[in-house]
Formats: structure tokens, C-alpha cells, sequence
């Protein structure tokens, strides 16, 4: 059985140096592309043309063609530069959560009270871009098939995300008990 953990404890090192990989080209991405867009969104020309508030709403999709072309008021860019920068300090902060988690898997500490603080960390971040995510999703978008699959998508996974922290509660606590009776 101690053969059987050991091995499972490599694998489990093995794929976090993996996506310890991904995790920090996302916390390096991220930021980049945020700043990115808002220069953009700062750069391109407003419309001054009477158009409703959030035109993009009425069926132009965000593009960077459209941002530059000036299809946009400066409620419109506003809105959607708000939308960028918050994802993008959402993203960093859950992947720098994932970034922590798994240093401390790459250094054999699965069940430990970090890992625990860690995922719940990555876990509260997902749940808060889940959320700003539907409730933008449903105001800013007129696709709302594609809006419910992509919600249906990230609530899974958010559902999944919180069942993968019980198990760490679980095995952390179960980890304990063992180190207690030995």
C-alpha cells in the first residue's frame, strides 16, 4: 500500500509541475492582455453618434476590429474596459491560488491545512468570476443560447472545484487521525 501512495504522490507532483507551467504563463497572460485592451479601448476613436447606451447589446459583437473602427460610446468602453479589468484581477488571483496549491503538491503537502487554504482561495475567486460572469453574460450579450451553455459550463466546473476542496478537508483531516494513532 505505502508503494501504491508513493507512486500516486509522484504522479501527482508530476502533473502539478505541469500545470505550475500553464498557471504561470496565465498569471504573466493575463495582465498583458487586460492592459492590452483597456489601451485599446483608451486609444480607439468614441462614438459621438446618438446610439443607445451599451450599443454593443444591440447585436455588434466586441471585436478588437469594432473597438478600433469607434463603433463604441464611452459607456460602452467603460463598461467593457470594468468587465476586462475585473475578470483579469479574478484570473490572477485564482491562478496564483493554483500557482500555491500546487507547490505545495509538488512538495508532497496534499492533505495539509495550505492546501486547504489554497484551494478554497482558488475555489472563492472562480465562484466570484462564475457569478460576475452570468450576471454580464445576460446583460451584455443577445445570444442567450450560447450565454447558458457557457453558464451551465462554468458551473460544473465550479461544482467540481468545491467537491475536489472536500476531498482535501477530507483527506487532510483523515491524515491527521493516521498521524494521531501511529
Amino acid at each position: 500500500m505505502h508503494n501504491k501512495n508513493l507512486a500516486l504522490t509522484n504522479k501527482i507532483g508530476l502533473a502539478s509541475r505541469v500545470l505550475l507551467l500553464f498557471s504561470s504563463l496565465v498569471v504573466v497572460l493575463a495582465p498583458t492582455m487586460a492592459i492590452f485592451i483597456i489601451v485599446l479601448l483608451i486609444i480607439s476613436p468614441t462614438s459621438t453618434a446618438d446610439t443607445p447606451i451599451f450599443q454593443f447589446m444591440e447585436g455588434i459583437s466586441i471585436t478588437l476590429g469594432n473597438i478600433k473602427s469607434g463603433l463604441f460610446t464611452l459607456e460602452d468602453k467603460l463598461l467593457y474596459g470594468s468587465f476586462v479589468f475585473i475578470y483579469s484581477v479574478l484570473t490572477i488571483i485564482g491562478v496564483y491560488s493554483s500557482v500555491k496549491l500546487l507547490r505545495q503538491f509538488i512538495n508532497n503537502n496534499i492533505f495539509h491545512s495550505q492546501s486547504i487554504t489554497h484551494a478554497k482561495f482558488m475555489a472563492y475567486s472562480f465562484n466570484i468570476y462564475v457569478i460576475i460572469s452570468t450576471i454580464s453574460g445576460l446583460f451584455i450579450t443577445n445570444v442567450f443560447y450560447t450565454e447558458v451553455k457557457f453558464i451551465f459550463n462554468d458551473y460544473s466546473l465550479l461544482a467540481l472545484l468545491w467537491i475536489f476542496v472536500w476531498l482535501l478537508e477530507i483527506g487532510t483531516s483523515m491524515h491527521l487521525e493516521n498521524e494521531m494513532t501511529i
